[in-house]
Formats: C-alpha cells, structure tokens, sequence
C-alpha cells in the first residue's frame, strides 16, 4: 500500500468506544454507518456479515455493543478493507477484536461463502451504493466514487447475495434513501423476506423522510410494520435527544 493511500490517524466513532482509522481517500462513515448499527440489539447472537463494511465503523460499532456476536466485514476495496483490519487492532478495539475480520471481496462473487468461512450467516447488514452513475456527478475521489456510485444497481444483487448467505429466519437491514424504498420492498419480496420492518428518518420535523432502514427475516410471515418516524435535527441544527443517543452509542433501534 503506498503512503498516500493510508494514514495513521486515527479518529473515534460511536460516542469514541471504538476507534477507526482515517482513510486519506475514499469514503468516510458518518450518519448512515451509525443509523445502520443500530438497528441491531445488544443482546444479539450469532455470525453478523456486513457488506460494504468500508474502514469498520458498522462492523466494530456491532461488535462492540453485541457481546456474543461474531461479525465479519467484507469490502471490494482492498484499501479500506485493509485499514479495517488494522483499526480493529487499535486499542479501544482490542476488548473485542476476536469477534472481528475483515475479507477484501466483491459481495455477488460465488464463493464468497466459502471466503467467508462462518458454518452459518444470522444476519446480513448493508448500506449500498445509494447511486447509479447516471443520477449524481462523478466524485473526482475514485474510491470514494466507488462507495458511493455504481454503474448498475447493486441492491437486487447485494439482496440475492444475502438470500443465499443466510440461515432459514436469518435477518437483514438495510439503510438507503426513501425514494428508494418500493424497490428494496420489491426486491426483498423477491428473494423470499417477510416480516418486513421500515422506519423513516426525518431530517428536520414536518420534511419527508430522507433515509430508512428496513429489516426484514428471510421466509418471515408477520405482516409488514412501518415504524414511527425519528426526526434527526432541531430546528437549529443540533442532533435531537434521539439522535444523539444513537450517535453516542447509547440507544438501539431493537429491530433485530
């Protein structure tokens, strides 16, 4: 790895319980890495497999707050992939860095189960590509246009790849825009989720939704539950109560 595609500073995330390191290039996580971890309760067990885990943050921040989960990063960016692994060595992380690692690979690859090596997937969270290239202009930042666009929708292949990864009743979550929710109900009906649950983000209170975060079981039948909605912002900017708690790594959705 040159110099110029690492860096040893470092920087906390989750309320400074775990520590990440700061990419140079490339995406950094912010408010849709922490919304995404919180979906996931503590007291959660199993193999957790996250795709597009980028430097960590999802997938340090579950293991840390789900004592007996195991959880597995997997990234096509062997860059941020890398610079996962080494974060999980950093010492906020070391008290439960056993239960972590991170795979440099393409989520829709076929043998990524036999890569992943785990006898069983419980759980599958991602947050895609929100993009297509067409949609938004080009990051000059390849890696970071990377993460963030993808020449063809990635969500009908991600989903499959969850399908086929998880146990019978395993679960999934998955943060993305509003304007994108028909198609992830679609495709998750499509490869055989139920028990589907949606809850809205609300930048500011009375705008619509910009974000959700939808779980779902695989061969669920409980019927589908939209959840109220959680405003993120004051009217002066400042994280609400809610928000903060989340951010802080203090609260929990409890959808899985």
């Amino acid at each position: 790895m040159s110099a110029d595609e690492r860096t040893v500073e470092t920087h906390g995330f989750l309320g400074a319980r775990i520590a990440l390191v700061k990419p140079a290039s490339g995406h950094r996580p912010g408010l849709d890495a922490a919304l995404l971890q919180a979906a996931v309760s503590p007291q959660r067990k199993g193999v957790c497999v996250e795709f597009g885990c980028g430097t960590g943050a999802v997938a340090l921040s579950v293991a840390a707050r789900a004592a007996e989960l195991e959880v597995v990063g997997v990234d096509s960016d062997e860059v941020a992939a890398h610079q996962a692994e080494e974060a999980r060595r950093l010492p906020p992380n070391r008290a439960f860095a056993e239960r972590v690692r991170f795979v440099a690979a393409d989520v829709t690859e076929p043998q990524l189960g036999e890569r992943l090596r785990p006898a069983r997937v419980d759980l599958v969270l991602m947050n895609p590509p929100f993009y297509a290239a067409c949609e938004v202009s080009a990051s000059p930042d390849q890696r970071r246009r990377v993460a963030h666009q993808a020449e063809v929708d990635p969500l009908p292949r991600w989903i499959a790849a969850a399908s086929s990864l998880l146990v019978r009743k395993g679960d999934i979550a998955i943060v993305h825009r509003a304007d994108r929710l028909a198609a992830i109900l679609k495709e998750l009906a499509a490869h055989r989720f139920g028990s589907m649950k949606i809850l809205p983000f609300h930048a500011h209170a009375g705008e619509a939704a910009g974000r959700v975060l939808v779980s779902a079981r695989l061969e669920g039948k409980a019927p589908l539950v939209l959840g109220a909605g959680i405003v993120l912002h004051e009217a002066d900017g400042a994280w609400t109560q809610a928000a903060g708690a989340i951010l802080r790594g203090e609260a929990d959705f409890g959808l899985l």
